[in-house]
């Protein structure tokens, strides 16, 4: 009997392993595609909790000058530069964290089947 519960507990730590493994993973991908949850939901909670300004206060501050119409350009094409000079990194780093994933699935489906294998 107790080989029985070595078994049943080592088959419950491969088992919250591959949970806990899964649920990081699938977390790490929602935040690549949607962007990280906690910044967001902060900023809101905190933009929620601050009562509405003041008209006078508004009209006591002084107001910006307009941006000049030539500073646009420059910004615009210096993102530009910088989007093209990351894009090669970008792709490379995209393939290496697909490669994990894909790696990271493949594992865990053989660690069910030789689980299956030898219990099933």
């Amino acid at each position: 009997m107790g080989k029985f519960y070595l078994k049943l507990f080592i088959i419950s730590l491969i088992a919250a392993f591959c949970i806990f493994f899964g649920v990081d993973l699938a977390g790490k991908g929602v935040e690549r595609v949607q962007g990280p949850a906690s910044a967001g939901s902060a900023v809101k909670s905190a933009a929620a909790a601050q009562p509405p300004a003041k008209p006078e206060a508004k009209a006591a501050q002084p107001a910006k000058k307009p941006e000049t119409s030539n500073s646009k350009p420059e910004q615009e094409v210096a993102q530009r530069e910088q989007v093209t000079a990351d894009s090669g990194i970008n792709r490379v780093s995209n393939k290496a964290g697909d490669l994990l994933q894909i790696i990271a699935y493949h594992g865990i489906k053989f660690f069910v089947s030789l689980l299956d294998g030898i219990f099933g």
